[in-house]
């Protein structure tokens, strides 16, 4: 008798249940018919333990003695009691399972319930063709004579009989009868009850509204103070409400918690955006709790309370639904914890649904962007988990994982970001490729993203390995999500692949930089064969970005034709973004794109030549002046840096090519960005953009103090040195090799330039630092892996060893010239004409001057060979550098080879030399057209100096009238050199004039 103990108690009450069920639970006026719940019915029975009493037990052991009796024989008889047994059980099965689906006639079965024969009579009927509606083979007029109609007639006649026959438990349901039969009659007055009732709700409400009111007021003050200003907070929320579509109530909840949180000003925005996601979440998560609120009455209120708190009209409020789902959690513990004690339940279900409660309020600890609090109650979920479910442990690792993941992303630190990665790979744990390829695909694809934003953060050696890891994610996760398949979901992966492999570019040197990102470029291009600007605006203009962000990046690694094309395609590519990202429509995306093009237009700038270089660099200006409309100090200060710190790139480089008061201007603009820049990037909240931002400002004053003559250039000079050496503090060879590189080279940059205009032992120093920090750059800035930059510094260094080689005497200073040519011609290897014009047209230029300070310290055919080089070297550079092009660089070539010409034509008899001194005199006079005292005074009167001195052996050279013509030349060239090199400002300078002049005065005399 097996199936009586193990089904036909749960039966028993399901039957009682039935009468109960169908008029003890109020329903919604004019529904007249109810589902007949099994698990229900059977809940409801044991929950009327006050009405019913004591007989509760009684009763379910009476119908069980009474359909034992019925059915006694057919279980004793002597053809094998396992048969009869297993049929029966089938037949208690079949009921269980069609009698939940059961509707019945709540006025029918009132209307019947006179007295209790004609209720069980009305009930048996009722239920027989109900049962019959959802099972014809079972309990239709054919079956009548089937065992499972005739046990299931006797089971609920026996369970309608023992209800109406019990006087306690039909008393109970007495006044549910009155009331549905009063009610079919019309005879109670619900409206009165209604009208009272809505007006205490109303009172309530008026209260309530009162309350909420004054909350939502200390909302909007806090996030004003909090914003920096009424202005900031409602841009923040009108542009949240539009691009969330978010309710008032919505924002100003979710504030709530951000608020008391402390998230950064800045990060604001992305919180409410996940927070916002995770509310509809938790939304859609209540709505399944449902079912578990009907099989666990007790928690209903909680959950209806959590519902309701979430659904406000006036302010959604999150503290309120978790609290109410910390009730439900404890209610529905306590529930369970009686529930073992009384009945054999299934602990694995229960414990998933406990489990489920402690991830609801966990979705809302995510609402209230308490991420830590909720990575804590995922894994306490999963903790409360029974048996192996692999599903559900997936599931919970991997919400913990993103939990992590989001508060790494929002705050500083690496924990939360380590955690994260180590969360999701225990997710890969209990979801393997083979069983659960999807699941698999989705941990790989946000592992990817974890160990991207980690590889970021980290920096060095370990950030890395973190961004390859990173790559090799996005790779196990395109293995599953194809193109074929899943053609979104395989874009987005290799957007994201694109994104980690553009950063490894920036990290890495050389061959490996170069190949990293190429492999970018192609990821975001496949993105955007699926992503196409007619299907998927937005997608396709953030993937743009992206791009053209890859694109940039190649060119500045890539050199000659194919490294320009890169550049032109990046900008194209911003362009297309900016199609879609409107000002109007997407602010801060539309300057987040200026500002990505402004850069993109400033690397072009710096590549083209002449004209067309000047006119990307004032189009880059402006690029960064429209993202600073939108990118300001209030609203957006990390924003607002970064694109100070580029624009001032831009006005550094637009100021070295264009010259004069205009070129002048532009680096005093420079320095001043930088410094507005340093104003947020402080070295405690920002250390590597500090230590970038301190560079750059050490490059500009570094031009401003080669422009600037006398006291100002010199301290401009120190400036530089010094926000060199602070950067140098952040930027170290162990952490950022590269960074640390291209910093020495700077450095050595600015040393040269300090040491070329101080005098003595002081300048002497500068130089000879000038030269260790060109040595260290090279220790990283290898031909193999940075030839690029490996030529640009061995020019730099050339430049430094010929200073060193004028100041220094002997031997010693020989040799510095000697390695400054060495140097040059290694720069020349891969500055070629033609790949990169304007960069071998200087170093040519650097090589004359070297060659020309070698060729003026030997002597005999040495040092003439040396001397024609140089000029040669001269001539060379002037093929590019052209007065309408280049003017600065054609007159500072134009000078140096007029010092060529002139030793050339000392050293030189005959009318060799007399023609190297008139072509002399000729280049001085070319280069003024450019160096004027108004624009560049020092070197204005440093050309004026070398024409005095040209003219000055020009006259000795010359005879009679030509002669002291030429010497009078001079002197009115001495004079005006020293306008500018006056004692006090250029006291070396001024010297070496004074004695010049004194010389060629005195020529004169002797002539005259």
């Amino acid at each position: 008798m097996s199936f009586l103990t193990a089904g036909l108690s749960h039966t028993a009450s399901l039957c009682v249940g039935v009468t109960a069920l169908a008029f003890g639970v109020p329903l919604p006026s004019g529904l007249a018919e109810i589902v007949v719940g099994g698990a229900g019915l059977a809940g409801f029975v044991l929950g009327k333990r006050q009405e019913l009493g004591p007989e509760r037990e009684r009763v379910r052991k009476r119908l069980q003695d009474t359909i034992l009796k019925r059915y006694q024989q057919r279980i004793s008889g002597s053809d094998g009691n396992w048969i009869a047994d297993a049929e029966l059980a089938s037949a208690c099965a079949t009921l269980d399972e069609t009698l939940p689906k059961c509707l019945l006639d709540r006025q029918a079965l009132a209307a019947s319930a006179v007295s209790p024969a004609g209720f069980v009579g009305s009930g048996v009927r009722m239920v027989m063709d109900a049962l019959a509606e959802q099972d014809q083979e079972h309990f239709g007029t054919e079956a009548k004579e089937k065992l499972a109609y005739r046990f299931a007639h006797d089971v609920i006649r026996a369970g309608l009989e023992e209800a109406a026959g019990n006087a306690d438990y039909y008393r109970a349901l007495e006044k549910n009868l009155m009331f549905e039969m009063a009610r079919a009659a019309g005879q109670i007055r619900e409206r009165v009850d209604e009208i009272s009732e809505e007006q205490l709700r109303q009172g309530r409400e008026q209260t309530r509204q009162g309350e909420v009111g004054q909350e939502s007021l200390q909302i909007l003050k806090e996030l004003q103070a909090y914003m920096g200003g009424q202005a900031a907070a409602n841009a923040l929320l009108e542009r949240q409400q539009h691009e969330l579509t978010a309710t008032r109530a919505e924002l100003l909840g979710l504030l709530q918690g951000i608020l008391g949180e402390r998230v950064p000003p800045d990060r604001v925005e992305q919180a409410l955006a996940q927070a916002h996601a995770a509310l509809q979440e938790m939304r859609k998560e209540l709505e399944s709790l449902r079912n578990l609120g009907n099989e666990a009455p007790d928690i209903e209120p909680f959950l209806a309370e959590a519902r309701a708190a979430l659904e406000s009209t006036e302010i959604v409020d999150l503290a309120r639904a978790r609290s109410a789902l910390r009730n439900a959690r404890n209610a529905y513990r306590e529930e369970e914890t009686a529930r073992r004690a009384r009945e054999d339940v299934d602990r694995a279900q229960r414990a998933l649904n406990a489990s489920r409660l402690t991830e609801a309020e966990a979705d809302l600890a995510l609402a209230q962007s308490r991420f830590l609090e909720a990575a804590e109650l995922y894994a306490e979920a999963e903790s409360e988990l029974l048996g192996n479910n692999t599903e559900r442990q997936w599931l919970l690792r991997s919400e913990r994982a993103n939990a992590l993941f989001r508060h790494g992303e929002l705050y500083p630190g690496l924990a939360a970001l380590r955690d994260a990665v180590a969360a999701f790979r225990r997710a890969l744990e209990v979801c393997s490729r083979e069983d659960m390829p999807a699941n698999w695909a989705a941990i790989q694809n946000n592992l990817g993203n974890a160990l991207t934003s980690l590889g970021d953060r980290q920096g060095g050696a370990e950030g890395m390995a973190a961004l390859r890891d990173a790559v090799a994610a996005f790779r196990h996760a395109l293995e599953l999500r194809t193109r074929e398949d899943m053609p979104a979901n395989w874009a987005a992966i290799q957007n994201n692949l694109g994104n980690v492999l553009q950063r490894l570019g920036d990290w890495q040197a050389g061959a490996r930089s170069v190949a990293a990102l190429h492999d970018a470029v192609a990821a975001f291009g496949r993105a955007l064969e699926v992503y196409t600007r007619e299907d998927m605006p937005a997608d396709w203009a953030a993937i743009q970005n992206n791009l053209g962000t890859a694109l940039q990046r190649h060119g500045d690694r890539q050199g000659g034709s194919e490294g320009l094309a890169a550049l032109h395609n990046a900008v194209a590519a911003f362009r297309h973004a900016l199609e879609v990202r409107t000002r109007e429509d997407m602010p801060a995306e539309w300057a987040a794109i200026q500002n990505n093009l402004g850069t993109a237009l400033g690397r072009l700038g710096d590549r083209q030549e002449g004209a067309e270089g000047l006119a990307a660099l004032r189009d880059a200006v402006a690029a960064f002046h429209y993202a600073l409309e939108v990118r300001t100090y209030e609203d957006m200060p990390a924003d607002w840096a970064a694109t100070q710190n580029n624009l001032g790139n831009v006005l550094s480089s637009f100021g070295d090519r264009q010259g004069g008061a205009e070129g002048l201007a532009a680096l005093r603009g420079a320095v001043a960005a930088f410094r507005h820049a340093l104003e947020v990037r402080t070295r405690e909240d920002m250390p590597a953009g500090w230590a970038t931002t301190q560079s750059n400002l050490g490059n500009a004053l570094t031009s401003l103090g080669h422009w600037q003559g006398g006291a100002e250039g010199l301290a401009a000079l120190r400036g530089a040195v010094a926000a060199f050496h602070c950067a140098l503090e952040v930027r170290t060879r162990e952490d950022m090799p590269a960074g640390w590189a291209t910093t020495q080279n700077n450095l050595g940059t600015a040393l040269w330039s300090l040491g070329d205009r101080q005098g003595g032992a002081e300048g002497l120093t500068a130089l000879r630092d000038a030269v260790g920090a060109f040595h260290c750059a090279l220790e990283v800035r290898t031909y193999e892996d940075m030839p690029t930059g490996w030529a640009a510094t061995q020019n730099n260094l050339g430049t430094a060893l010929a200073s060193l080689g004028v100041r220094q005497g002997g031997a010693e200073g020989l040799a510095a010239l000697r390695d400054a040519v060495a140097a040059f011609h290694c720069a020349l290897e891969v500055r070629t004409r033609e790949d990169m014009p304007a960069d071998w047209a200087a170093t040519q230029n650097n090589l004359g001057n070297s060659l020309t300070s070698l060729g003026d310290r030997q002597g005999g055919g040495e040092g003439l060979a040396a001397l024609r080089d140089g000029a040669a070297a001269y001539y060379r550079a002037l093929e590019v550098y052209s007065l309408e092009d280049m003017p600065a660089g054609w007159a500072t070539t134009q000078n140096n080879l007029g010092s060529a010409l002139a030793s050339l034509g000392d050293r030189q008899t005959g009318p060799e030399g007399l023609a190297a001194l008139h072509n002399a005199v000729a280049a001085f006079r070319h280069a003024l057209e450019v160096r004027t005292r108004e624009d560049m005074p020092a070197d204005w009167a440093a050309t004026q100096h070398n024409l005095g001195n040209a003219l000055q052996r020009l006259g000795d050279r010359q005879e009679g009238t030509d002669g002291l013509v030429a010497l009078g030349d001079a002197v009115a060239a001495y004079y005006r050199a020293l306008e500018v090199r006056t004692c006090e400002d250029m006291p070396s300078d001024n010297q070496n004039t004074q004695r010049n002049l004194d010389l060629t005065l005195a020529k004169m005399a002797l002539l005259q």
